[in-house]
């Protein structure tokens, strides 16, 4: 849950999570060494679940789509997964990827998209368990231009919001999320700017990311259900739709 509310000295932002935060304000402190532009952040309350951050910004990526932002959020995210470890500290958490898990959901609540989500995680499983094997990096786990704050009347000033499913994983996890989220906001301005900053950092593995792409459109094609939308079947079909066109290429 997120929520506005006015405190002495300006406006600020609450989220509360169901798990304990501290695990947020450790990844916070360690990003922060790392450069990762963050607000500062602070619990709130004495359940643990709850965080204060100032207001910052004009709004998200996904409000003001600036292809300058972006590019500078892929440099940001490629220094992060580049330098990690650079502290000798690392997140406990491993973000594991759950194919069948999804697909199984897809099957009880959309069946008739059942066969085709079988597919692809035929193709896709091999794939991302392969790019398991390679190096882990801190990851921000849900990264999607709904996650980076702009300011500056060119957009030139961003900050990382929303650190709850940071873990470790493969570097193309994050960079196939952002893509997925992209182009299912219809928003391909904004995956191909991020790219052009990732890779002025480092590569990119371009199968893999295909393969991180297709589980990220996958694992979020009952979305809109979840949000009760009223025209979810269509949107989950679209999804699968790209998840397909992800992982053929």
């Amino acid at each position: 849950m997120v929520a506005a509310v006015e405190l002495d000295g300006g406006p600020h932002v609450v989220r509360v999570t169901a798990e304990p935060a501290a695990a947020q304000l450790e990844t916070a402190d360690r990003w922060r060494r790392l450069g990762v532009p963050l607000e500062p952040v602070r619990p709130l309350g004495d359940r643990g679940t709850a965080l204060l951050t100032p207001w910052w910004g004009q709004g998200d990526l996904l409000e003001h789509p600036v292809e300058s932002a972006a590019e500078t959020a892929g440099t940001i995210v490629a220094e992060l997964h580049v330098r990690s470890g650079e502290l000798g500290e690392a997140p406990d958490r491993v973000l594991d990827p759950d194919v069948a898990k999804a697909v199984h959901a897809i099957g009880l609540i959309a069946p008739w998209l059942g066969q085709r989500a079988d597919m692809l995680a035929e193709m896709i499983s091999p794939l991302v368990e392969e790019a398991e094997s390679a190096e882990l990096v801190e990851l921000h786990g849900d990264l999607s231009p709904d996650q980076v704050l702009v300011s500056g009347e060119d957009g030139s000033r961003v900050r990382i919001i929303d650190l709850d499913r940071a873990g470790q994983g493969p570097a193309m996890r994050d960079v196939g999320s952002w893509v997925a989220s992209c182009r299912a906001a219809d928003h391909v301005e904004l995956a191909e700017a991020f790219l052009r900053g990732y890779r002025e950092i480092t590569p990119i593995d371009e199968e893999s990311l295909a393969a991180w792409e297709a589980y990220a459109h996958l694992r979020a094609a009952l979305d809109p259900f979840r949000r009760r939308e009223e025209n979810w079947p269509q949107k989950a079909s679209r999804r699968i739709s790209m998840a397909e066109r992800s992982i053929h290429g």
